[in-house]
Order: structure tokens, then sequence, then C-alpha cells
């Protein structure tokens, strides 16, 4: 939404007290605590006690003053440490998620008058315009003195106003807000006058504006005479995560108007049961079954007086706008000023399309209430829903409509290269899709509730979901995220929190509350409560009793010691892995970058490789799958490295969305029965750049040669290595275990890599993967080539628009682009190449006023370049390893010429051509349609 005024209010460093003497309440000089965690990239005591601060799972810091080493971690009593000189310390005694150092439940603001800046003759024309989803800390300026937790971007308060007008005909009408997410600690005013706050980065929350009368005490105004103005203030200086988590009115606002008599927010609830005897095998991927479907519908009267009405629930195929069934609630509903009832409906669809995987089929269950003396049509609501059934078997795994589904899934924070946190909703789909293309079929929503876009972008892609709560003492937060999300087919757990920080220490009281609250609110969604637990898996019974699924963090010598010990508890790999990598890198830099080597093998302590976080997985039928960390990178938490990283490195997608090496490892696994071949390093090598994964070896006789480690992934059973049409040799994919199934047949689990030392001659190193049952033909496929220097640059669309997957919505339509684009901008040779080293800065420009540029980015985890285009249609970004994102949405500026203005209004397409300049290259250049969808 256009239109907002922003005024940024303050900069600090660190979060709220981490340079008071209050953030640690210990003394531990001349102390040594055992069990720390050297940082080797913090070089003083202040930035060792900063990284301490900054990090929700740190109690203790030391600082070695012989050594100059820093040493950080958790200390289950740091009053006990041994007397040790020449170390100077402090400690807290824990981190309280509820009044600690990190995770604050309080509020900053005192509010003793009202701030003129809520007033509405308050003089705001100075400020800066921007529209609202924004995420005002990607704006900022890293800073070495910030906080790496947050990825060395400053906290601080600001300002949003927003000036609107209302119609007359809302003046007796139902009128409120309601807010998807900002960031944090929100305080709101409706033209002066205090409408309410909200703690929460995280949760959706609504604030009435109310009805008639009240009007008058919130000084509303209606028509086209005086104006309202909303004022918000935010806060972010108390971060509840140890991650970027934004800053800002980060997700939609909407300004809801109903009849006082009307359907509750989020009042509709429609879940389902699948007679189970009637599922039909596939017949072009459409799973059939008899279901009956079960309609809660919530009505409110906010009226001065009574109110009797009727209610009509009507199930529709939006595909073909076909009526499946209609219910008519049989009583009338008589309300009094002020009540809500519940209305219970069901009927049975002989004949529905489940929701699969395969195909995300979506029904719309259209709630009407009418006045039952006029007849008189006086609210409706239309509620998405999918009819599914899910099962978990504690030997088994998972099932979906009733056959066996192994969870292949990431892990996902909420940010995005050039966006922060504000991320529109259109590119939720691409962001769905590309974990989709590694071969993923789950995401979890760490840590917190997610954004409802990319919960219809998983529902409408057909993608599991783990939808977790933030805090498990913040039980009206879960409250909110159960009553907005249980419509979701794609919704399979509900993970009450993470680890021991946001646990609690695996409270089982808090844990009990909740399991009651989602089993009151979803009684028949199908979907087990859990947790992700990193520690204590046997030792909190009175925790793990509440759960009906357990979720193991890391620790994989876990999974069969809880198995035997816990036969009748299903159980799920809630994060796994956490290695680390660099795109294009394939040397560890530990002086200047701090780049991570793309080969897959560094990992923090508990964590390990990709492969050996998924062969354990894949090999035991009772885990029903698991949650990489992570599917994409995010900013903040740069591990294992600090300065000058600001970004992490776990993702197998890089923050602005392009492929690491283990994004092919994991198709490698993930997607069997797809051809595939993919090799590393790159194949242009110098003895000048000669590192990492290639090595110079002195002959005997005195002569050099570069030795390159060559890995390959692949679908296939054997891959054969050419290097300029000379053999290499063979190399045959280790098969880990034989699984056995109950209908005969067996699964060979694969999920190693293959490798082989090549000694470099420039060329083309080829690569061709055979399978077992055809050794005489190329199942795929690679080709890695020596460059010939660069010299243009190549635009490509990556698209948002879900053409490779089948939804009957979709079939028969063509689509132009969504209202987001994102163009990935390629450093290539004469021969289309990629440059695999190229940094060139590249200027991009548009030729149209009405789309713009929102965002750039290059994946770089040590850039510390500005997202932020110049202009609106101007940007500028350094290649990292030949490759940077500029990412372009729908929106006017004062330059939109009135021609292209009516053809927006006319079909709601805009036309642009982009073009890209680098300092020596050819540029490049794409044209392009923008479309305005129901998605955008």
């Amino acid at each position: 939404v256009e239109g907002w005024k922003f005024l940024r209010t303050s900069h600090e460093a660190m979060p709220y007290d981490c340079g008071s003497e209050e953030a640690f309440a210990l003394d531990l000089t001349g102390r040594l605590c055992e069990g720390l965690e050297h940082l080797n990239y913090v070089t003083s005591a202040l930035d060792c006690r900063r990284d301490c601060c900054g990090d929700a799972e740190c109690n203790v810091w030391a600082w070695a003053n012989e050594t100059s080493r820093c040493y950080t971690g958790q200390v289950e009593n740091p009053q006990g440490c041994k007397s040790a000189e020449g170390h100077i310390g402090e400690g807290r005694l824990h981190v309280d998620v509820q009044t600690g150092d990190l995770l604050r439940s309080t509020s900053s603001f005192v509010q003793e008058t009202s701030p003129p800046e809520c007033a509405e003759d308050y003089e705001d024309s100075e400020w800066k315009n921007v529209r609202v989803p924004h995420d005002f800390g990607v704006e900022e300026e890293f800073s070495r003195a910030g906080d790496r937790a947050r990825g060395y971007l400053p906290y601080g308060k600001a300002w949003y106003r927003l000036r609107f007008s209302l119609p007359e005909a809302m003046q007796d009408r139902s009128v409120w807000f309601d807010f998807d997410g900002t960031y944090r600690d929100a305080h709101i005013w409706l033209n002066g006058v205090k409408l309410g706050e909200h703690l929460s980065g995280y949760t959706p929350y609504r604030l009435e504006i109310g009805v008639g009368s009240n009007y008058d005490q919130k000084n509303l105004h209606f028509g086209n005479g005086r104006g309202n103005v909303l004022a918000v203030l935010l806060d972010n200086s108390h971060p509840e995560g140890w991650w970027y988590d934004g800053g800002g009115i980060y997700r939609h606002v909407w300004l809801n108007s109903a009849s006082t008599t009307h359907i509750a927010p989020f009042g509709v609830y429609v879940p389902s049961t699948v007679d189970l005897s009637t599922i039909k095998e596939p017949e072009r991927r459409r799973v059939k079954a008899k279901a009956d479907i079960l309609i809660n519908t919530a009505v409110r009267n906010q009226g001065p007086v009574a109110s009797t009405v009727s209610l009509t629930s009507t199930m529709i195929d939006p595909s073909t706008a076909e009526t499946i069934a209609t219910s008519k609630y049989d009583k009338v509903i008589t309300l009094k000023t002020g009540q809500s009832l519940e209305i219970q409906q069901q009927f049975n669809a002989t004949s529905v399309v489940l929701w699969s995987l395969d195909l995300p089929k979506l029904y719309t269950m259209v709630s009407e209430i009418r006045n039952v003396k006029t007849g008189q049509l006086i609210d409706t609501v239309s509620t998405t829903f999918g009819v599914r059934t899910v099962r978990w078997d504690a030997k088994k795994g998972f099932f979906l409509n009733e056959r066996p589904v192994k969870i292949k899934g990431s892990a996902n924070h909420q940010d995005f290269a050039g966006v922060g946190t504000a991320v529109p909703d259109a590119m939720q789909t691409f962001r769905v899709l590309k974990t989709k293309e590694m071969g993923a079929n789950a995401w979890r929503t760490a840590h917190n509730p997610p954004t409802n876009a990319l919960l219809d972008a998983t529902d409408r892609l057909g993608m599991l979901v783990m939808d977790e709560n933030h805090m498990i003492s913040a039980g009206h937060d879960l409250e909110t995220l159960i009553l907005r999300d249980r419509n979701h087919p794609s919704i399979i757990l509900w993970s009450i929190c993470n680890e021991g920080v946001l646990c609690e220490d695996f409270n089982g009281i808090h844990a009990r509350t909740l399991r009651r609250t989602i089993k009151k609110l979803d009684p028949l969604g199908q979907r087990p409560v859990m947790a992700a637990m990193n520690f204590a898996f046997d030792e909190r019974p009175r925790f793990t009793d509440h759960l009906d699924i357990v979720g193991i963090n890391y620790n994989i010598d876990a999974y069969d010691r809880f198995h035997a010990g816990h036969p009748e508890k299903p159980l799920v790999a809630s994060e796994t892995s956490s290695d680390t990598s660099d795109r294009g890198i394939y040397f560890g830099d530990l002086k200047d970058k701090k780049y991570v080597s793309a080969f897959d093998g560094t990992y923090p302590v508990g964590g390990s490789s990709a492969e050996d976080a998924w062969c354990p997985i894949a090999q035991r039928p009772f885990i029903a799958g698991g949650f990489i960390w992570t599917g994409f990178d995010y900013r903040g938490e740069p591990t294992p490295y600090g300065w000058p990283n600001v970004k992490s490195h776990f993702g197998a997608i890089d923050l602005a969305g392009f492929e690491k090496d283990n994004f092919h490892y994991y198709r490698s696994v993930w997607k069997p029965d797809e051809p595939m071949l993919h090799m590393l390093p790159h194949w242009d090598w110098s003895f000048s750049t000669c590192s990492g994964a290639c090595r110079v070896v002195t002959d005997n006789n005195g002569e050099s040669r570069m030795v390159v480690n060559v890995w390959a992934y692949t679908t296939g059973d054997i891959v054969d290595l050419y290097l300029n049409g000379r053999a290499i040799g063979k190399r045959v994919v280790p098969v880990e275990k034989e699984l056995f199934h109950e209908d005969g047949s067996h699964t060979s689990v694969k999920c190693r890599h293959v490798e082989w030392n090549v000694t470099y001659e420039p060329g083309t190193l080829q690569g061709i993967a055979r399978l077992n049952t055809s050794l005489n033909e190329a199942f795929a496929l690679k080709n890695l080539q020596t460059t010939e220097g660069a010299y243009r640059v190549q635009l490509k669309l990556d698209s948002t628009v879900p053409s490779g997957v089948d939804t009957e919505e979709d079939e028969n339509k063509q689509h132009a682009v969504e209202c987001v684009a994102l163009i990935r901008a390629e450093v290539v040779d004469k021969n289309g190449v990629l440059i695999p080293r190229a940094n060139h800065s590249i200027t991009f420009s548009l030729d149209s006023g009405l789309v713009r540029i929102i965002g750039l980015g290059n994946g770089d985890p040590s850039s510390h370049e500005s997202n932020r285009p110049q202009s609106p249609t101007q940007g500028t970004m350094s290649a990292f390893n030949g490759l940077a994102r500029i990412i372009l949405e729908m929106g006017t500026d004062s330059a939109a010429n009135k021609e292209t203005r009516e053809n927006k209004e006319n079909n709601n397409r805009v036309g642009v051509r982009v073009i890209a300049k680098a300092d020596g290259l050819v540029e490049g250049e794409l044209s392009l349609q923008l479309e305005q969808t129901a998605f955008c």
C-alpha cells in the first residue's frame, strides 16, 4: 500500500542494554569456565561481551589476555567456575525468556502523554514516502560495532503515518484494523487517540475501532471532508530471536468493514473426515474419495439491538465454479447485542479430489448470513480449504491420504535479499517453488508464525508445513496462530516451540497448556502437537508426554536410543545438518572475507555434513523425515565466523535465491527418479588461483601441476569422467542400505557423492551418469568448461509462476509474470558460460515508471553493499561469483506517463525493459510483462 510516511527516530548498535552493567550480573574475572567455545573471529574483550549478549544460548563470556582469545557458551552453574589467572569475563545466571537479555516480553514505551507524532495535524511532509509492507532494517548500514546475531545492522525506533478517508456508508458498520505483522513493540493511534498496542513481532493482531456510538470516542471521521490519520510507533531494539528479524510494518495492514452482525474474523473452521475405504488409486494424479465436510461458523452481533439471521454454507470447486454441496442451517439464529454464537453444520461429499503433493486441490466454502425478516445478504466470507487425511506411524513414518511420504523438508527464516522480512506475497511462490525444485516437500516456519501468504503458496503448490509457535509461554500468540492457520491443508504439524531457550528448558506446564489450546481450536485437523528439542529427549517426560510427536534437532545418535525407549512415539528430525557453504567458493578463507568452502564438510559443533545428516534419516523408516537447516541463507547468525560476514552460510540456496552445490546434493537424494548429474568445482584454474579444491603438486622432475578434487552428485548408479575426451575413471555410487517393504518391493538407499582427483588442463570436463540396467546409455550428462573471459551481462527471469506445478485452477490459463519479477544477471563469456569468479559492478535501469526496483542482492555473505536501489528505476549491485539479483514490483512513481498508466488500468499488465551495464562488458537487456494477479 502506498501513501505511508516513515521516520526513523533512533539507531542503536546493540540490543537495549548489551553495553550496560546490568546485562551480566556475575563478575567472572580470574575464573575459568569449562565447555566454552573459542570464537576465532572475535578480536577484543568488548566484542566478546557483545557476541555473548546477542546470543540467546550464551550465558558466559571469557577473554584470555595472554592469548587474546574469546570464549563463549552456556554453563549450568557459572558461579562454580574454577579460579584461573589471566581471564576476564562475566556471566548471567540464565537467559530468562520473559525478562532476559535477548528475548523480551516487556515494552520499552512508557506512555505519559500522547507523542506529538500521533496527532492528526502533525507535520509529516518531510518524512520519507514508503510502501507497506516495509522493513526499515535493511535500509541501514552495516557496522562492526553492531550485533552479530542481527547481521551487524542497527536496532531502533521508527514511526509510520497513513492518511486515509472513510465513506459515509461505513458509519453504521463494524470497522477494525488487521495487522498481519509488525516488528515490534507496536503502539497505534487513530486521530491522536490510542487504539492499542502489540508486543510480538510475529503474530497478527486485530484492533477494533467499534461501531456507531464508539466512533466519537475514536475521533473517527467519515465522508469527503476531514480525513483520518493512523500512526504507528515501533521499536525493534528488544529482539525476540538470535537472527535478523527485521523492523517495521513488514506485513500487510487491512482496514475491514462489515455489518454489525457478521461472521467473526477467523470464524470459519472447515475440517473434514475422509472415508478411508473409498480412497481410489490416482487417476491423472487425482486421488478421489468420499468425505464428511464439517463447518463451524462463529457469528457475532456488535450492533446496539438484537439480530436475527440465517446461515448458508456452500462448497464450491473454484476451478469449475461447480457447487459441490450446500447446507442451510435449519434454525433461526438470534443474537443479543454483544453476543457471539458458533454454528455447526455438516454434509457428505460423495467424490472429492484430495489435496496432495502431486495435485494440491483446493475448494472454497462460501458462508452467507442473511437478515431473516428481509432476506437481505448482510455478510459473506469465502474460506479456502482442502480435504486430505494424515496419519503418523511410530514404525513407518508419515502417511498422506494413506500413502507413505518421507518428509524432505527445509527450515527457513523470513527474509530475502533486497527486501528483508518485507517479502512480497508473490515472492513466496518463488521461495516455495525453489525448494520444490531441490526436491523438498516440506517447509518449517522457523521459529515463528509465518506470513499468511507463505501458507497460501504452500497450499497452492503442494508443500507440507510444520507451523511453528515462537515462545512456549506466549499462549495468546499460539491461539492466534491456530485460529488463523487451521484451514490450510498444507499444515501437518503444530510445533509449540524450538529448543531449550524458546521452550523454557522444556517446560511441561506450558506444554500441557498449549496442547489443550491446540486440541480445543483444531480438534479435527489431524495435526499432531510437537516441539523441536535439542537435548533432554529422555530427561523431560513431563514435557514429552504432552507431545504427539517428538522432534529431534541434530543429535543423530539419539534416533535409535529414543525410538527403542519410546517405540510408540512417532519421530521427526526437526532440524538437521547445519552444514555451511558459500556459492562458488572452493577454499576456506579465514583471513579476508571469511568464506566457507562449498564442499560438504564444514559445520558447527553438534552439526554434521549434509550427507551424514540425511543418510541416517533415509535408512530409518521410523523417522518420518527431516528438515535441513536451512533452505535459504538468512541475515544474521554468521557461523562459523563473524565480521565481515553479515549473513548465515547454512542454506542450500543463498539469500538471493541462487543454488549452492548442496542444492544439487539434495536433488540427488530427494528426487531419485529424476535424471541428474551435478559436478563441482568449476573448471577455471590457474596457478595463481589454485587453492582449496585445487592444489599444486610438484613431480620428481621438478615440474608443477594442478590437481583438482572433483565431486559428483547423481541419481544414477555409475559416473564416468572424461577430460577433453580422455577417460579419467569410473565411480560407482555406493548403496548405504537396502530397505525391504511389505509389498515385496525394496529401495536402495544412496546418499553419498563420488569423487576423483584430476590433473587440471583447460577444456571440457564431462561426466556421464548411467544406470546398472542400461550401462550403454547415458542417464544424465554434465559438462564443466573453461571460460574464455568475461564478455557480456546476460539477464534471465526466475519466474514466480507455478508453470511446473499441476493445479487445476491454473492448468488452462496462460500467465504473464506476476506482479513481482526476480531477474538474475549472469556474467558470461562469448559462449554463454558463467564466469565463476566474476565480481563486476552492474548498474540496472528500467524504462517504465510503473515498475520499480525494490531490492538487489548477490548472495555474498560478506557484502556490505546496499540492498536498496538509488532510485525506483535504477540500482547497482556487484556480481558475486558471476551472479547478481534484481527484484522488480509493479508500482508507480511520479514520472509514470499517462499512456502506460491507462494500459495498466485496462488489462492489469505493464511492460518493462531492463538494461544491465558493467564496465568492459556488452550490456544485457530483458523485456517482460508484469501482471496484477490474486497472489500479488
